[in-house]
């Protein structure tokens, strides 16, 4: 806007000064500038020429007017040179005006130049404007489909803490069950050897009588449970006192087998107690495994 406002001004200046100059250059201004010597020694004693002062006066107010609309104190010069005119100051005059008018020329090539790289940066800058929108387009674009991988991923990412939870939960449980599971085979193995020491004590206590006094007791335990009780003896009859040892055997035979099946019984436990802790390991191992993936 500023570049084209400069433009009009200075066309219509130009206007002016070439309608100043046809005013200048017309018939009668140079009729009029002719006879100027003349004039100029008669000036002292009377008016000037009717003629002469009018196109004087015309060129100098034509001038003045440019002058004053333009705000340029060199076409004001000039019109004051119009106006105190000479033929040699009319020639001074044109030379002046011709300067100027290649001034204004000198001036308008250089606001086309500047008009010019004006445009071309303005197209440049449209340029990279539309570089710039692009870039942004495309980042923002970036910007959305990271914000959706981020959404999936945050969901994947619940999803998995999720399954890590469980895991531990489960292994937390496995672990108490595994523990209260062997703390009831220790149990069950303190159990068992505490009756196979009540069972060893009553076994020994039976024996110790017959032991101690030679009676054997080498009757097998068939023959303990399916013999037939024998008579009691009797002080009054004759023989030595052997006690009550068939029901003594039998009841010893039983208390054994008690014992042995104790005996089997923590064995057993102690199998399946390690199988137990084998499943147990494995079992843990595949929970960490899944933690550490």
């Amino acid at each position: 806007a500023e570049l084209a406002q400069r433009t009009r001004l200075r066309t219509e200046e130009l206007n002016g000064i070439a309608q100043a100059i046809a005013i200048l250059s017309s018939p009668e201004a140079a009729k009029t500038f002719a006879n100027a010597s003349t004039t100029l020694l008669q000036v002292s004693a009377g008016a000037l020429d009717g003629t002469e002062d009018e196109s004087r006066e015309k060129a100098y107010q034509k001038m003045r007017s440019l002058a004053t609309r333009y705000g340029s104190v060199a076409i004001a010069r000039i019109a004051s040179q119009v106006r105190a005119g000479s033929a040699g100051h009319f020639d001074e005059v044109i030379a002046q005006v011709d300067k100027m008018i290649e001034l204004l020329r000198k001036e308008e090539q250089e606001d086309i130049e500047q008009r010019d790289w004006c445009q071309g940066k303005e197209g440049k800058n449209k340029n990279d404007m539309a570089d710039l929108n692009y870039d942004i387009d495309k980042a923002t674009k970036t910007v959305d489909r990271l914000k959706t991988e981020a959404a999936d991923l945050q969901t994947k990412l619940g999803a998995i803490e999720g399954d890590i939870n469980a895991t531990q939960a489960s292994m937390t449980q496995l672990i108490q069950l595994r523990s209260q599971e062997h703390a009831d085979f220790v149990q069950a193995v303190k159990d068992d050897s505490d009756a196979m020491s009540i069972l060893n004590q009553a076994i020994a206590t039976l024996s110790k009588f017959y032991t101690a006094n030679g009676i054997s007791l080498a009757l097998s335990q068939s023959q303990a449970i399916g013999a037939v009780k024998p008579r009691p003896d009797t002080p009054f009859e004759s023989g030595a006192y052997g006690g009550r040892k068939g029901e003594s055997v039998g009841i010893i035979a039983i208390l054994k087998m008690v014992r042995d099946d104790y005996e089997k019984e923590i064995q057993t436990g102690r199998a399946a107690d390690g199988e137990a802790q084998a499943s147990f390991e494995r079992d843990r191992q595949a929970m960490q495994d899944t933690l550490d993936a």
